[in-house]
């Protein structure tokens, strides 16, 4: 029976402490190296700085426990009871926390590289800053989580629940996360590179500035998502459901938009390519009841899309390497700008040059002067703008299917 007693600097490597009653126990900087702890009773303990390298800790009792600054490689914590313990700046490189309560743990800045943390529950939990580097998170529970800053480059997070996480600024490179729920996550400036977002619950998630280039969303529910200046040049989004999206200002630069389902959403001021060679197919794309004002787009197939009346694209700046119907362009009212960038060269698609400057010359006749900067590719940043004709206007003011040139 020791509990509340004194032993920090305790040399009991290799003990067997099973099922031992050590609740509030100073056991600060002890060498516990290789111990067995499993079922010990160590809520309230002072463990810091403590040396736990592969001690075998499973289904011990460690709710408020202090563990910061602990040595944790390699130990077993499998359906151990941490909630409310403090882990902060702990190295727990290759732990195993496999189904082990955390929930409202402190994990900020705490080493996970390669942990084993498959079904643990971690609701609440602040992994700010923390390094999951190739951690194993399947099926995990990070519901309200704090993981802002978080380094998940190459994380499996399959089927984790993140519901209203917080992982903003959080670098997931590379990282998996298909079928994992981030409904109403926060996502914003994350980095996910080529990350795995297929079939992800993310309705309402806030991926605003998020760089996911190359990444997969293929079939992602992304309804009243928020993609404003998010960098999606080459990813995937076929099929993904996407009504209601605000996509202001995202680059779509060679993205696969096959399938998507865009009812309803924002595309203002994005910009849409696809390869010269190979136009972007988007059969069967639903544009209905969507808007985009100011945005751009270039070598796209539209033709086969899906629009309605209350699709609203009459500012959108593009030239003759986009594919539109008839019937678009007659519901569009035959944009100045379209007519503009068509005779500019002849009915060929404009130079990567002009096309910039003209699109930025269009904003600025929109009035759209200060987004061009976080807009514009970074090679087209300091383009010199070509204002259209003085003929080329759109007034916002007149009755939709009145206007003409």
């Amino acid at each position: 029976q020791l509990q509340g007693t004194d032993r920090s600097a305790a040399k009991w490597q290799y003990a067997n402490l099973s099922g031992a009653q050590l609740q509030g126990v100073d056991l600060s900087d002890a060498n516990l190296q290789d111990a067995i702890l499993s079922e010990a009773q160590l809520q309230g303990a002072n463990l810091s700085d403590a040396k736990l390298q592969d001690a075998i800790l499973s289904e011990a009792q460690l709710q408020g426990a202090d563990l910061s600054d602990a040595k944790l490689q390699d130990a077993i914590l499998s359906e151990a009871r941490l909630q409310r313990a403090n882990l902060g700046f702990a190295q727990l490189q290759r732990a195993n926390f496999e189904y082990a309560r955390l929930q409202a743990a402190d994990l900020s800045g705490a080493k996970l590289q390669d942990a084993y943390l498959h079904a643990a529950q971690l609701q609440e939990a602040n992994l700010s800053g923390a390094e999951l580097k190739g951690a194993a998170l399947r099926y995990a529970g990070l519901q309200e989580a704090n993981l802002g800053g978080a380094e998940l480059k190459g994380a499996d997070l399959r089927y984790a629940r993140l519901q209203q996480a917080n992982l903003s600024g959080a670098e997931l490179k590379g990282a998996d996360l298909s079928r994992a729920r981030l409904h109403q996550a926060n996502l914003s400036r994350a980095e996910l590179n080529g990350a795995n977002l297929s079939d992800a619950w993310l309705q309402g998630t806030n991926l605003s500035e998020a760089r996911l280039q190359g990444a997969n969303l293929g079939s992602a529910r992304l309804q009243r998502a928020i993609l404003g200046l998010a960098q999606l040049q080459r990813a995937d989004l076929g099929f993904a459901h996407l009504e209601g999206a605000d996509l202001n200002g995202a680059n779509l630069q060679e993205a696969d938009l096959t399938g998507v389902e865009l009812l309803g959403a924002n595309l203002s001021l994005t910009l849409w390519t696809g390869r010269d060679e190979q136009p972007a197919q988007i059969f069967p794309t639903d544009f209905s009841g969507s808007t985009n004002d100011g945005g751009a787009l270039r070598s796209v197939d539209l033709s086969p899309a899906r629009f309605d009346h209350e699709t609203d694209w009459r500012t959108v700046f593009l030239d003759a390497s986009v594919m539109v119907s008839p019937d678009f362009r007659r519901t569009m009212e035959f944009p100045c700008q379209w007519v503009w960038a068509e005779a500019t060269a002849d009915g060929a698609p404009l130079p990567d040059e002009t096309f910039f400057a003209m699109w930025k010359g269009w904003l600025e006749r929109l009035g759209h002067n200060r987004n061009w900067t976080p807009i514009a590719p970074p090679e087209w940043r300091d383009v010199e703008a070509i204002a259209p004709p003085d003929w080329c206007r759109f007034d916002p003011g007149a009755p939709r299917f009145t206007r003409g040139r």
